[in-house]
């Protein structure tokens, strides 16, 4: 590695402490805005509301104090989850999602607030429902700038990412950028530090010397570059050469991380933890935590009750219509896999003149001949998938979920789609995050199926009760849920 001059170091200091102080007071600026909008947000919306509907702006005072609790929690929330650091804002991938599980549960906490203050009944139903859709839409889209801005000012240097001390081999290092280096925002490869040979057991003590002489240079030259983060780049195997190089970097003020193996790409919720006594490396979770599965299973059962009483009369419309429209039964039940690959039998409008559930089950194309007239429409708009609010209940299925596909195809796709067979550790769904995503239709193509898993493995691994309410907004509201259909 080179020497770098004083000057140079200067340089890289007063840079540095620049960009971190801009990253600093914007992440200020992003949690100010928040609260100054959602701060106007209430005025305008409750001023806006009573003039509507009574001619009179109502009462300011209360708007602003509702606008400042439902603030304060937003803030509070979003800043435990360390959303408005400008690293996290950068990377968020996410954005709908966080922001509407963060003003959800803001909402939930200040109505549960003005509940025990007995203020309730200052607020009307049609300035809650638009509050909450007007604070959703706005916030998203604060939230979306922010991302733009930050991955731009990280990407310029104008924001501090963090500042990076590669370690290891010139193959390693070379493998490692090529992986990562051009990766998103969010750290800065400051240098490398090329190890000499790598000491055996049978080195001599003078080439171990010569080694860690090696390696107190390249400590050297990481505090010079002001690095916070050095990666280890060697096998984790190889015990004694990791011992060498932590020993020489503990005199430097920089985290010292051993680099990600080759398996480590298969995995995203890698995690140190303990059995017992003993400390392991966590390659995979269980998708849901029994608390988790309480809690999904209760939301699955208040809602499908509620769904079932709320659309009786939809339902028996529905039925009049298929048996005017075509001879044989109004629903019909089809072999289908589900949790942990049990067989169940999924519940559907029939939309189709045949009801196949053989070893070979021909999928609908578009315009099929099989197809009634009803039965098209049921399909255009997901109506035919309402009666497995019955499957919800006894337990088979889920609201959300990876969708269940006819055991003749399962038994296809799980032999020609990696990961396929995981999509059965949770329940599966009604609806899902491919669907909403216009995932959803004919697989005639393996592509189509691979894109389908992927969603649903994003989904396994990502769930949270915020998640289903936000899928089953979207799957209601959003036309990508109808694309593709028939």
């Amino acid at each position: 590695m080179t020497n770098i001059n004083e000057t140079a170091r200067e340089r890289i200091a007063w840079t540095s402490g620049k960009a971190a102080l801009f990253s600093h007071l914007f992440g200020l600026t992003a949690l100010a805005v928040d609260f100054a909008v959602i701060i106007a947000m209430s005025v305008a919306v409750g001023v806006g509301y009573h003039l509507y509907i009574s001619g009179s702006p109502g009462e300011i005072a209360t708007f602003l104090r509702f606008g400042g609790l439902i603030g304060l929690f937003y803030l509070v929330i979003q800043s435990a989850a360390k959303r408005y650091e400008t690293r996290e804002i950068s990377q968020d991938q996410a954005v709908l999602r966080h922001t509407f599980r963060a003003w959800t549960l803001a909402f939930f906490c200040t109505f549960c607030v003005a509940f025990l203050l007995k203020e309730m009944n200052v607020f009307s139903r049609g300035s809650v429902i638009l509050h909450f859709i007007a604070g959703f839409a706005v916030l998203a889209a604060l939230r979306s700038m922010f991302v733009r801005i930050a991955h731009s000012g990280l990407a310029r240097g104008w924001l501090a990412s963090r500042r990076v001390l590669l370690l290891g081999t010139e193959e390693e290092i070379r493998n490692f950028r090529a992986q990562h280096g051009a990766a998103r925002p969010g750290f800065q490869i400051a240098g490398a530090g090329i190890l000499p040979g790598l000491p055996s057991s049978g080195t001599s003590f003078d080439e171990i010397a010569r080694y860690d002489a090696a390696l107190r240079q390249i400590a050297d030259t990481a505090r010079r570059l002001h690095v916070e983060e050095i990666l280890v780049l060697v096998p984790w195997s190889d015990r004694s050469i990791i011992e060498h190089c932590v020993d020489a970097l503990m005199s430097v003020p920089a985290a010292v991380h051993l680099g990600p193996e080759k398996i480590f790409t298969r995995f995203k919720d890698i995690e140190i933890c303990r059995i017992g006594t003993a400390a392991t490396l966590q390659l995979t979770r269980v998708p849901l935590t029994p608390l988790e599965v309480l809690a999904k299973r209760a939301f699955d059962v208040a809602a499908a009750l509620a769904g079932l009483v709320v659309l009786t009369p939809l339902f028996v419309l529905i039925a009049t219509l298929i048996k005017l429209d075509s001879p044989g039964p109004v629903v019909f039940t089809q072999r289908r896999h589900g949790f942990n690959q049990r067989q169940f039998r999924i519940v559907k409008f029939r939309t189709m003149t045949t009801a196949d559930d053989g070893d070979v089950v021909p999928q609908a194309t578009h315009g099929d001949p099989r197809i009634t007239r009803i039965g098209a429409i049921l399909r255009r708009w997901n109506l035919d998938e309402l009666p497995q609010l019955i499957n919800v209940l006894a337990g088979d299925m889920s609201l959300v979920g990876p969708r269940p596909h006819a055991v003749a195809h399962n038994n296809d796709f799980q032999d020609r789609i990696a990961l396929y067979a995981r999509r059965h550790n949770v329940k599966p769904g009604i609806t899902g995050w491919a669907q909403i995503h216009g995932l959803r239709g004919r697989t005639d193509t393996d592509d189509k199926m691979r894109a389908r898993v992927e969603h649903d493995l994003y989904y396994i691994d990502n769930w949270s009760i915020w998640l289903d309410l936000y899928i089953i907004a979207m799957t209601a509201f959003s036309t990508r849920a109808f694309r593709n259909a028939g």
